[in-house]
């Protein structure tokens, strides 16, 4: 698998045709408790018409180390993520484009533990808790005694797969602005007993607005999702909502370098902060025609990876 991994990074830039160089950053939270509920990527009302469907392949790793408390906690996150989501978007009409994403994802016990903390040394940084347990050992559970409990295994898993839906209302990728309606269902194709799955569908609707110019462009975009899993004792859920702002700068032909802010509410009621808090990631990133890349950083502490970094490619037809 690892292999295959490194051959597809070889090959896909050969393969990438022209992406749209005003998108927003394909990115979302990679924090494990939340990865079980639908949390959607950016997208852009200003879609090319001419496009009738696109392949898009984004490889996200992160890092995260948040517990409640160690030894005999409830709550333990402790690894390094690496997550593979192949996207195909088809365009039925210059209104209508339907995608589905399909994820992979392999929790590890990591490399980086290491040297973040001889950084934080470095820089004078609280290492957050990192010291208390050994480094590069995965961990990942959750059991709050009363029922409602999940323990992740050092193995390849299935994510919980999406089906979007995006009606342009107005513009495309050669008008100055546009507005687009959304919709899309998180499929429970996650292990909710280990930890990847609530166990039940997600169903989200929203709305996106864009605006392009000479000098950049900008994205706004919210949504409102609601959870159908079932409450389990001491661990409740409840509706949601995400949102996302990226600007983005035409500094040079072929290179465009973004901001992005992005987050919202948790979908717990658990009295667990590190699942109840909202979760807000700032994502700095630069796209071309054919890639884009990120680093993204937690703005919140608790409820998002500590960091990560994002590699996407397009390929159109």
């Amino acid at each position: 698998m690892r292999r295959f991994i490194l051959a597809l990074l070889w090959l896909l830039p050969s393969l990438a045709a022209a992406g749209e160089q005003t998108a927003p950053l394909p990115t979302h939270t990679l924090y494990p408790p939340l990865l079980r509920f639908f949390d959607p990527a950016p997208s852009s009302a200003l879609r090319p018409p001419s496009a009738s469907w696109q392949l898009d392949l984004f490889q996200h790793y992160g890092s995260v180390n948040l517990f409640d408390q160690t030894p005999g906690g409830r709550l333990l996150v402790d690894l390094e993520l690496y997550l593979l989501e192949t996207q195909l978007r088809r365009q039925f009409a210059d209104e209508l484009e339907l995608s589905v994403k399909l994820p992979l994802l392999r929790p590890y016990n990591g490399l980086l533990d290491g040297p973040v903390q001889g950084l934080h040394k470095l820089l004078g940084v609280n290492n957050g808790g990192r010291e208390l347990r050994p480094n590069n050992r995965m961990g990942y559970f959750y059991d709050n005694g009363r029922g409602a409990r999940w323990l992740a295994e050092n193995r390849w898993e299935i994510g919980n797969g999406e089906i979007g839906l995006r009606r342009t209302l107005a513009g495309n990728v050669d008008a100055q602005q546009g507005l687009a309606l959304l919709a899309a269902v998180k499929l429970p194709t996650g292990s909710s007993r280990r930890g990847w799955g609530s166990g039940a569908a997600d169903l989200g609707g929203g709305m996106v607005g864009s605006l392009a110019g000479d000098l950049g462009f900008a994205h706004l975009e919210g949504w409102l999702i609601h959870p159908f899993a079932r409450d389990l004792p001491g661990l409740a859920y409840r509706n949601y909502a995400r949102g996302s702002l990226a600007l983005g700068w035409h500094l040079a032909p072929g290179l465009t370098p973004i901001v992005q802010l992005q987050g919202g509410l948790s979908p717990y009621r658990s009295g667990e902060a590190r699942l109840d808090q909202p979760a807000w990631l700032i994502h700095f990133g630069a796209q071309s025609r054919q890639w884009q890349f990120v680093f993204s950083e937690n703005l919140s502490q608790k409820t998002t990876q500590d960091f990560s970094f994002t590699l996407g490619y397009a390929w159109r037809q």
